[in-house]
């Protein structure tokens, strides 16, 4: 071993004073021993499998307690272990190399290697790594690894890897790698990645995985968590990870592009700065146009230490572990009506000491229906008939704690009310939905159809025709294909989202034949397997619903409370959303919902249904002076002349909530999801793209509702 110190150097400066009152400040309550040592030491390459690594080192600088391999100590006590790896330019043997960046820089400015959690102070074991050279081949990563939790028994399930560019490819590659087939000996020890602006770890050495599919058989097998950051000029597709791993495991993977240093590849210390807790909402973080940011199971203020050691074992050291039992989530009772026969049940689990490792959904209730995929967070449920149904979402934490949480599904049956909907799918003349319900529409080679029948086969006398706008002319547009595996989804079958009539010029759907005595609905679908765009729909200029067609599934835009004109003619807008490109129609369903007053305009028919759903949830929960920010719910400024408003919640509920606005005719416009996990919550809504008008803001959580109006000037 090299020479042993500790790191009691003094730190001056305006920072180190803001860091340092930063520490103190958290510094209460329970906290675990903090008699630590840091000292360098090689480890030489052993590969798994007996290969050796010639005169190869690893150069490693090691911080534990003074006393943890004091026979009778207490400090002997395992410990989390965050090991991290800087990049390309810090190997060899050059020690310098292991301060340069992450917990040993902050060491040496003066941090502690406190970690605050909720039940205390916490001093992990940190370990840095530098590499001989670039890259080293999985077998000699995996093999150091094997070494160091041997030899510093480090809590199980609670080892945090960190690593910036080639050094989190080395990370990743060796969670991923296989010396025999179904070798996971790596990823079931590891608790959570940290990836910053890292090389892609693409490279196959042996019989894993396919990547990134390795990554979400890691977070749904083994409960691993990710945490990735990439640079807006320094693109590394690793939202590729993240999006695999959520779609395995929801909630299992944070990604975020930053625009730090211009969005290069660099500023690494930022990140690992123990002062830094607001990666969802700090100064460097940046919102893609094209790729979403994914809040996984961050929640702020957390530093990305803090952020490492919620993913494991949280007891503290020497304690007997006492392990609180996570919370489920089953998600919002849902509501469909025959032919539709499928629903997406949107499930989460958080758990408040650890993390959730496995989803399991059960019907408690009701006849027949196939959970497609039960131990995912979300799932689709298809083969449903009329009735009501019960799903029980079980989770269960990494220590064998469990929690469960129950959502209902009604599905309704046509033939005993009386509604009448026609149903349309567009396609592109081959795989037509075959269905006799639906109407099938090739509009690739036709601008119009006109035998539309109801869903019970009977003829409705209506005709549907599609126009450019700025044409009178009836038009034909592109179909794409998304796809045989494309899947379904709340708003309708699989069958009508796999084709998607797009056009770069907006267009009317114009409807003729219609009775101007009754009141209609129509709900578009519009789906794609692309990004970058949102389609908008309206009848009056008032009332717009802008659709993200991204992989949608689950939003449809429903147009209701509306009537044709005195010759049965209703026509739609379908415009590009901002920025967008494209706009896109699947298929639709057009309904008739009521019948209008008589002697009344089309005009009062839409009103007096606006005055209903004004009436039904206007009233609001917690009164509301715009000023004082007590206990319930506040929305400010209210009336607004802006795009934005505040809305906060003060209530002890936590969890997802769900923020759903609907216009003055009831129609859903925009949906927005949160974490909460505090009892004060606070966060901006965006009104940019809906018009004036009165609005509906409506707070949807387990323990928690609310409703209040928004007027925007």
């Amino acid at each position: 071993m090299k020479t042993t110190f500790t790191f009691l150097q003094k730190w001056n400066g305006v920072f180190s004073f803001c860091l340092l009152f930063f520490l103190s400040a958290i510094a209460y309550g329970q906290a675990e021993s903090h008699d630590f040592i840091t000292y360098d030491t090689t480890i030489s390459y052993v590969g798994r499998g007996g290969q050796g690594g010639g005169s190869n080192k690893w150069q490693v600088r090691i911080s534990r307690p003074r006393n943890y391999f004091t026979a009778g100590h207490p400090d002997t006590a395992s410990r989390p272990l965050i090991l991290t790896m800087p990049g390309a330019s810090e190997v060899g043997s050059d020690t310098n190399n292991l301060v340069k960046y992450g917990p040993h820089y902050w060491l040496k400015q003066g941090w502690t290697g406190a970690v605050q959690l909720g039940n205390g102070t916490h001093y992990p074991l940190l370990i840095t790594v530098c590499a001989a050279a670039a890259y080293p081949p999985p077998a000699y990563t995996q093999s150091l690894i094997d070494s160091l939790i041997k030899y510093y028994h480090p809590k199980a399930k609670s080892i945090h890897l960190g690593g910036l560019s080639a050094g989190s490819w080395a990370w990743g590659v060796a969670l991923r790698y296989a010396q025999s087939a179904g070798d996971e000996h790596t990823m079931a020890k590891i608790a959570s990645w940290t990836d910053l602006q890292g090389v892609p770890p693409t490279d196959v050495y042996g019989s894993e995985p396919a990547y990134p599919t390795s990554f979400g058989h890691w977070a749904k097998k083994f409960g691993g968590k990710f945490f990735g950051l990439e640079g807006t000029n320094d693109t590394r597709s690793i939202n590729v990870i993240a999006k695999n791993m959520n779609d395995s495991s929801g909630g299992a993977a944070f990604f975020s592009f930053e625009n730090d240093g211009g969005g290069n590849h660099c500023c690494w210390n930022d990140f690992y700065n123990p002062s830094f807790n607001h990666f969802v909402s700090g100064s460097f973080i940046y919102t893609s146009t094209s790729i979403p940011n994914m809040r996984g199971s961050y929640y702020e203020p957390s530093n990305l230490f803090q952020w490492m050691l919620r993913q494991g074992d949280t007891s503290m050291a020497g304690s007997a572990v006492s392990n609180l039992p996570p919370v489920a989530n089953a998600g919002m009772s849902l509501s469909i009506t025959l032919l539709l026969d499928s629903v997406v049940l949107s499930g989460s689990g958080s758990d408040p000491d650890g993390s959730v490792l496995s989803y399991a959904w059960t019907r408690v209730s009701g006849s027949g229906g196939v959970i497609v995929h039960p131990s995912a967070a979300s799932t689709l449920v298809r083969g449903l008939s009329a009735g009501s149904y019960i799903f029980l979402l079980t989770v269960t934490d990494s220590l064998g704690a469990s929690g469960s949480d129950t959502m209902t599904v009604t599905v309704r049956d046509t033939s005993s009310a009386t509604l009448r909907s026609i149903y349309l799918n567009v396609y592109g003349g081959v795989n037509p939905y075959n269905n006799a319900a639906w109407n099938n529409w090739d509009a690739s080679t036709a601008g119009s159809f006109s035998n539309l029948v109801f869903a019970d086969g009977t003829a409705s006398g209506c005709t549907v025709t599609q126009t450019l706008i700025g044409s009178s002319t009836p038009a034909t547009t592109s179909i794409a294909d998304n796809g045989s595996t494309y899947g379904g989804g709340t708003i309708c079958p699989a069958e009508v989202l796999r084709y998607a009539a797009y056009s770069t010029v907006g267009r009317y759907l114009t409807f003729t034949g219609l009775n101007p005595g009754r009141i209609y609905s129509v709900s578009v679908f519009a789906s794609r397997a692309n990004t970058g765009n949102s389609t908008n729909f309206s009848i009056n200029p008032g009332d717009t619903i802008n659709i993200v067609s991204d992989t949608n599934h689950t939003r449809a835009a429903t147009l209701a409370g509306v009537r044709p004109s005195a010759a049965g003619v209703l026509r739609v807008a379908v415009t590009r959303g901002v920025g967008g490109t494209y706009t896109y129609i699947n298929g639709l369903v057009l309904s008739e919902t009521g019948v209008a007053p008589a002697g009344a305009s089309a005009a009062a028919a839409e009103k007096s249904v606006g005055a209903a759903a004004k009436m039904a949830g206007s009233v609001p929960a917690v009164s509301d002076d715009g000023r004082a920010l007590a206990a319930g719910y506040h929305l400010y400024p209210n009336p607004s002349r802006g795009n934005e408003v505040s809305l906060v919640l003060n209530h002890p509920a936590r969890g997802s909530l769900l923020v759903g606005i609907t216009n003055r005719a009831g129609v859903l416009v925009k949906t927005l999801l949160y974490d909460k996990q505090s009892a004060s919550f606070s966060t901006r809504l965006d009104l940019t793209g809906l018009p004036r008008g009165l609005y509906f803001v409506r707070l949807t959580m387990k323990g928690y509702h609310g409703v209040k109006e928004l007027v925007k000037l």
